[in-house]
């Protein structure tokens, strides 16, 4: 049997550090694994496409077939050789999806490269392949990974869902980092939290169970899945369409402000951030109870830009490593202090979470297999894309109307 290219990525975070490329090395040597070439997040391997063989890989988030190793944007691949391969185990392509991690400073946005990536499969299949494009549940998954380096591109053969069950309705923030910000912005059962970019949902997933939370993003394919993740764990709230520099909100609405705004690597570019912030900066302030508080997390190289926003005191700001490597600052800034001490352990969130939230475990089962009911309501001024867990538009028309009762309040 041949040998196949294999790219595995590997989980650092919780303070995993070496002991986990130990496991994976330990785990490639017994399937008889050769030209393993290690590198931060990721180990190279090659090895027989032998099913059981990578399922007993389970020290890998992800297990890829490698169907391009290069530098720069993978033009005209060969992909035959490699979609035989992988139908060969998994069955022949019904639909697909194409994701995009990318890192430095780039012309295009991780979803700019991985449309571009998937209108060239789409381009070739109209000859040959016929697939349907599926963002939700896709058969087959293309993973573009790229910087200015190396890039790589690889199908998705094995993801370990059964420990981390959440990742598979959203990706996005880290679970874990995401709790941290809530738990530092010291949410209260009842308050109103607005996430203006928020993308999958998961800063409104792990606010507090009380609290009404509110997304607004201005991708309409974001606030699906934001919906379909929010549903399965039966929150409270509503998600909007809209721009964070404009947002379909009155004044003073929010208690608090999360937000996960744009580095300029993944998403955004550095230079763009220093027009976005300034004018996101002064909408929050707007939206923002006079009481309240934003808590954002940034890039360090972006810091400047929050410390000097007009009509904000910075009350505080906590400098960290975001996944033990890329420096990045968490800001608070409103009318009171934050308790920001958490953000020095850096590293344990995983294991604070699971002490502070004994359900956690219940709830990320409970993610698998429930379908959630999207509406989309249409009025002046807003695009509401509501959700509710228990596939009935009752729940989706009082989180509707609620949030519109809040906003005439706030009008008025």
């Amino acid at each position: 049997m041949s040998l196949h290219r294999f790219l595995g990525t590997v989980d650092t975070g919780a303070g995993n550090g070496p002991a986990v490329y130990r496991q994976c090395l330990e785990c490639l040597e017994r399937i008889g694994a050769e030209e393993v070439e290690v590198q931060k997040g990721r180990i190279f391997w090659k090895s027989r496409l032998d099913i059981p063989g990578l399922q007993s890989l389970n020290c890998f988030e992800k297990v890829l077939l490698t169907t391009f190793r290069g530098v720069g944007f993978p033009e005209d691949l060969d992909w035959d050789e490699h979609l035989r391969s992988w139908e060969g185990v998994c069955g022949s392509v019904s639909s697909f999806r194409v994701s995009c991690k990318r890192s430095g400073k780039m012309a295009e946005t991780s979803l700019e490269l991985a449309r571009r990536l998937g209108s060239a499969l789409q381009d070739r299949q109209e000859d040959r392949f016929h697939w349907a494009l599926d963002l939700q549940n896709p058969h087959l998954e293309v993973w573009l990974y790229i910087s200015l380096e190396e890039s790589f591109v690889g199908l998705l053969l094995l993801r370990q869902l059964q420990r981390r069950p959440t990742y598979r309705a959203a990706t996005g923030l880290h679970p874990n980092v995401a709790w941290a910000m809530c738990s530092a912005a010291n949410i209260q059962v009842g308050e109103v939290v607005l996430d203006p970019m928020c993308g999958t949902g998961m800063l409104l997933t792990e606010a507090p169970v009380g609290a009404y939370v509110v997304g607004v993003d201005i991708s309409a394919e974001m606030l699906t899945r934001a919906a379909a993740h929010l549903a399965s764990l039966g929150r409270l709230g509503s998600l909007l369409r809209g721009d964070v520099t404009c947002l379909p909100l009155p004044s003073g609405f929010a208690d608090v402000v999360l937000c996960d705004l744009p580095f300029g690597r993944q998403f955004g570019t550095v230079e763009g951030n220093k027009e976005l912030y300034p004018r996101a900066l002064r909408e929050l302030r707007r939206v923002t109870k006079p009481s309240g508080r934003c808590v954002l997390l940034t890039s360090a190289e972006n810091g400047a830009l929050l410390a000097a926003a007009e009509g904000w005191p910075v009350v505080q700001q906590a400098p960290w490593n975001l996944g033990n490597k890329l420096p990045a600052t968490v800001f608070v800034l409103g009318s009171h202090a934050c308790d920001l001490s958490l953000f020095a352990s850096a590293g344990r969130f995983a294991h604070a979470r699971k002490q502070k939230n004994p359900d956690l475990d219940l709830l990320c089962q409970s993610i698998q297999g429930k379908a959630a009911t999207v509406a989309v309501l249409v009025e002046p001024g807003y695009e509401r894309y509501c959700y509710n867990a228990s596939s009935s538009l009752g729940n989706v028309g009082v989180s509707a109307a609620r949030l519109k009762q809040q906003s005439t309040a706030g009008q008025a």
